[in-house]
């Protein structure tokens, strides 16, 4: 059977029946850390034996939401060990851009939207958000785009009418969108926002609430700008 349990599903249910299991047995549960959160959450409890974490303040708020860990491990964020085997792909969505007349280069990183009603004033904060940027793509023959959104597979529909934005944005050579998602996941996980970080001169995180994406540009040493559309507290 069975002695070492490792996952990063820290915001599923499953692992805590896995580490309780694990502890059973006598084996050992670990969950290592891919998502940044600053604030404690009541709903991402973590169980663990092992927990690898991105910094040193990781462990402080797993306390106070309650998690119970026997080890803390710092080692950083993972996500940046893959950065060498990006570049030639980043350097490929640059030249396409280039070609086309773009001189500098955003890539965008927006907040998670799933076309909740209940949630009006996100979608109306995230449809503004694209139509400032898809507008200034066709106003200024310079400007790049890279769009890497959260969950691509719920992007067109909650876009709604600036979908006809995108695609004139789309049309110049200009813009590019990271529109393809995981065949069990509304989320892309073959483009990583460091691709498009390293192929651009500036990056934008449009949220705080999920601010990983942004983490992720800057540890490219890419600047980036992280926003707060939201009113986050």
């Amino acid at each position: 059977h069975a002695n070492v349990y490792l996952t990063s599903h820290k915001w599923s249910e499953w692992p805590i029946a896995a580490a309780a299991a694990m502890s059973e047995i006598g084996g050992i549960s670990g969950v290592y850390q891919t998502s940044y959160s600053e604030y404690p959450c009541a709903y991402a409890l973590t169980h663990a034996d092992l927990y690898f974490s991105f910094s040193r303040k990781a462990p402080m708020i797993e306390l106070k939401q309650g998690s119970r860990i026997n080890y803390n491990i710092c080692l950083g964020n993972l996500a940046q060990s893959r950065n060498k085997f990006l570049k030639v792909e980043a350097k490929q969505l640059r030249k396409q851009l280039n070609n086309n007349g773009a001189t500098k280069i955003i890539s965008y990183f927006d907040h998670e939207c799933g076309g909740d009603k209940r949630l009006d004033s996100d979608i109306s904060v995230f449809r503004e958000s694209y139509q400032y940027l898809l507008r200034k793509v066709l106003e200024e023959k310079w400007l790049g785009l890279i769009i890497k959104p959260k969950k691509p597979k719920f992007m067109r529909n909650v876009l709604g009418d600036v979908n006809k934005l995108l695609d004139q944005a789309l049309a110049t050579g200009r813009c590019l969108i990271m529109e393809s998602h995981d065949e069990f996941s509304p989320k892309n996980f073959d483009n990583p926002p460091a691709q498009s970080a390293m192929a651009s001169d500036i990056s934008i995180q449009d949220s705080m609430i999920a601010g990983t994406a942004g983490v992720e540009a800057v540890l490219t040493g890419t600047p980036t700008l992280m926003m707060d559309r939201y009113g986050f507290k």
